[in-house]
């Protein structure tokens, strides 16, 4: 196994010369392992950041600790605490991890970081393994715990999954280096903590390769995924439709939903059982998907809102304008006469638009997309009459004395 982060990072065709590593320190003896490597890399700007979840009653602790460390050795250290009035009653865990990468991403941009170094180890990956094992098995789920990670601006890079937590104790003691303990981690309370505390352990007296084993089996997924991932691209490119909602080619096979979702929006989702998921859903209307982000799409109001020519309105989370000059704004456009009582908003239940041949029908007539989005689409009526539905339906009848109106989104 790889023994030294210089190594590492060798092995992962990752510069260090000229840049800025940010090391996400807790003060365990991982993470402390972690910078004491870190700041023997030579021509490399070092920064420690610690977020203290203040989950613990001497959670300072760690702070003061972590701040020391830095001082006998000239490293710049950043830390914050999270608010306890932000702190959920359920989902603590999740909602920790969000609130510091939040804090990390900050750090991160602050100071034009190239990498972000988290102490994630070999028994680490392991135990992720083993618990996306219990809970699904789907082998893009196997390998949460890449080596080498894109984030909006830097890299997030995990060097020493090759590593034991043996090793990095190891590291510590051989080199006096201090730690603080968390105790909970020895607490059986929840799953991961009894896969550390009983299930690994039994598993290493079975194969003293495990946590080998373990790096390869994770190099394999990584490899499967970058195949599925290359596999999908080759499909049509799915469409911004709406706030929340992708346009995407109809097919049976559901993993490929799940992956548009992770592109798009950064969350694991397995549609194999049910296209209605808590967050998300796939619909399929007239040969195409229509992907939702349930909690991206935006709240409307029944109220027609009166708009004006040139002058910007917000309708579904979107500042529009009305316009009788084009530009690159543009998303769709319809003719009108030139004095109108224009408004803006949904088609409501007993709408009716009118074709060419002077006929009022139902709008499913020309809608698109499925009856649960429609209220979205913008609707622009004259006085009563809908006169533009987005992406639907534009005026029938032509006259020789209407003008072309440009619709255009401002923000998406």
């Amino acid at each position: 196994m790889t023994q030294t982060l210089m190594a590492a990072l060798q092995q992962l065709q990752l510069p260090w010369q000229g840049k800025t590593l940010i090391v996400a320190a807790s003060a365990g003896p991982d993470s402390m392992a972690l910078l004491d490597m870190a700041r023997q890399l030579t021509g490399a700007k070092v920064i420690a950041a610690h977020f203290d979840h203040q989950l613990r009653p001497d959670s300072h602790r760690e702070t003061q600790l972590l701040q020391a460390y830095c001082r006998a050795h000239q490293l710049t250290c950043l830390t914050a605490k999270w608010p306890r009035k932000q702190q959920p009653k359920a989902g603590i865990e999740a909602a920790a991890r969000t609130a510091r990468y939040r804090f990390l991403d900050q750090v991160c941009q602050q100071n034009q970081a190239d990498y972000l170094l988290t102490a994630h180890h070999g028994d680490d990956l392991l135990e992720n393994i083993l618990l996306k094992l219990l809970r699904s098995g789907y082998p893009r789920e196997m390998n949460g715990l890449h080596p080498v990670s894109q984030r909006p601006g830097y890299l997030l890079v995990r060097p020493l999954l090759s590593w034991s937590k043996a090793d990095l104790a190891k590291y510590d003691r051989e080199r006096q280096i201090e730690f603080v303990t968390d105790q909970t981690n020895f607490e059986p309370v929840t799953l991961r903590n009894q896969l550390r505390l009983e299930i690994v352990p039994a598993l290493k007296k079975f194969s003293p390769d495990l946590l080998r084993n373990a790096n390869r089996f994770a190099e394999a997924m990584s490899q499967l995924e970058a195949e599925r991932a290359a596999y999908f691209a080759n499909f049509p490119l799915a469409k911004d439709l709406l706030p929340g909602v992708l346009l995407a080619p109809k097919t049976p096979n559901p993993d490929y939903y799940a992956w548009l979702v992770e592109q798009r929006w950064q969350r694991q989702v397995n549609f194999n059982h049910n296209w209605n998921q808590h967050e998300f859903a796939v619909q399929f209307y007239q040969q195409q998907a229509f992907v939702s982000n349930k909690q991206q799409l935006p709240a409307l109001t029944q109220n027609r809102q009166p708009i004006k020519v040139d002058e910007p309105f917000v309708f579904a989370g979107r500042t529009w304008l009305l316009s009788t000059s084009k530009n690159d704004s543009e998303l769709d456009y319809f003719y009108g006469p030139v004095t109108a009582h224009w408004f803006a908003g949904s088609l409501q239940a007993g709408d009716r638009l009118q074709t060419a041949a002077g006929l009022r029908v139902k709008p499913k007539k020309f809608f698109q997309v499925p009856a649960s989005l429609r209220p979205l689409c913008l609707g622009i009526f004259n006085g009563k009459q809908p006169w533009f539905v987005q992406g639907t339906y534009r005026w029938q009848k032509f006259s020789k004395s209407y003008i072309r109106y440009s619709v255009q989104a401002l923000l998406k």
